[in-house]
């Protein structure tokens, strides 16, 4: 009689390749010697065969690997051996305000400390899920058991697809004692600060932007036009400020950031300055921008310095009624980016 080998082939990188045979000796034959069939030879990377179960036929066979395919990382590793599957019941609980790890979230809520402990924190179940699906973990997690009971489905996600090995269970009493929020999520993640390098590419000079919404309302729109960094002056708003994420969402992870003092970023910088003008200037619309430039954006109340007026390569306008004066920054900041973005 036939049988049917399912096998399971792990990536260095823990990515796992399903399949099914009729001669797992031949299959892993050809994995030894770097042959791994007309499926696999797009992949040109290490594998290893983890798993093999025998079948009688091989519709059970599908069924099975079908099974297999819907299943997270972790339960993929659960079913080689290699882990334990994470479950609600497993959170490790703190009833104390003066636990260690509930002192650290209290001290999160201010940059002082964000800036010492190398960490911010997200109470927010929707940047956390979506950031955790594009790559970017947590170190740890607290999570209420009323939030246990609203979103089950999504917190086994997050607990069976994160790296981290710190999931707890506060409660309502405790997650208002540390929470930034009037009416808290429930859940808060601990992530890493991870400064990244700026590219090649055009920047944003955000001069004296202190509001916190208009900040992250800013990195969502550059992120939605494609501009990659950001350089922040001593006199904004700090990124991971608790409002600044909760109105960035997830561009929080996705943009490189930088922080400079007294001008010397722009001292440095060899792109065309643009900055912006609600009176004079060249007509957004009409004008044709570098390749990469840096778009300089002043605060809500003093708007772009003298001095990095004085340096400006062109001043820019956008055409509106003479009903109103100016634009919030972060409005502003949506129609320049897009128009920029179009042109270039």
């Amino acid at each position: 009689m036939k049988k049917y080998y399912l096998y399971i082939l792990e990536c260095f990188d823990q990515t796992f390749y399903t399949g099914i045979t009729t001669d797992l000796v031949r299959r892993l034959e050809e994995h030894n010697s770097s042959k791994l069939g007309a499926k696999y030879t797009k992949i040109r990377r290490p594998l290893k065969l983890v798993y093999s179960q025998e079948f009688r036929n091989r519709s059970e066979a599908t069924k099975e690997e079908a099974r297999i395919k819907k299943l997270t990382r972790l339960e993929k590793l659960a079913i080689i051996g290699q882990t334990k599957v994470m479950k609600i019941e497993n959170l490790k609980k703190i009833d104390s305000l003066q636990n260690n790890q509930i002192k650290l979230l209290k001290k999160l809520n201010l940059k002082k400390y964000r800036e010492e402990s190398g960490q911010f924190l997200v109470e927010n179940l929707t940047i956390i899920y979506d950031a955790l699906k594009d790559g970017y973990d947590f170190e740890a997690l607290f999570v209420t058991p009323e939030f246990i009971r609203k979103n089950e489905e999504k917190l086994n996600y997050l607990l069976n697809n994160s790296r981290a090995l710190n999931f707890y269970l506060v409660d309502e009493k405790i997650n208002k004692f540390y929470s930034s929020l009037d009416t808290p999520s429930g859940i808060s993640a601990v992530y890493k600060i991870n400064y990244k390098p700026l590219d090649k590419s055009s920047v944003i000079y955000l001069n004296g932007v202190s509001d916190p919404g208009n900040l992250g309302t800013i990195m969502r729109s550059a992120l939605a036009f494609n501009f990659n960094n950001l350089v922040l002056d001593e006199n904004c708003v700090d990124i991971y400020n608790p409002k600044v994420i909760t109105a960035a969402k997830d561009a929080i992870f996705k943009l490189n950031f930088f922080e400079t003092k007294n001008r010397e970023w722009l001292k440095k910088n060899k792109l065309p300055v643009y900055i912006t003008s609600s009176h004079s200037g060249s007509d957004l619309d009409k004008f044709k921008p570098a390749k990469d430039f840096c778009l300089v954006l002043g605060g809500e109340s003093h708007g772009v310095d003298i001095e990095i007026v004085k340096i400006a390569k062109q001043s820019l306008k956008i055409e509106m009624s003479s009903k109103i004066e100016s634009l919030n920054v972060a409005t502003a900041a949506a129609i320049l980016l897009y128009e920029l973005r179009k042109n270039i």
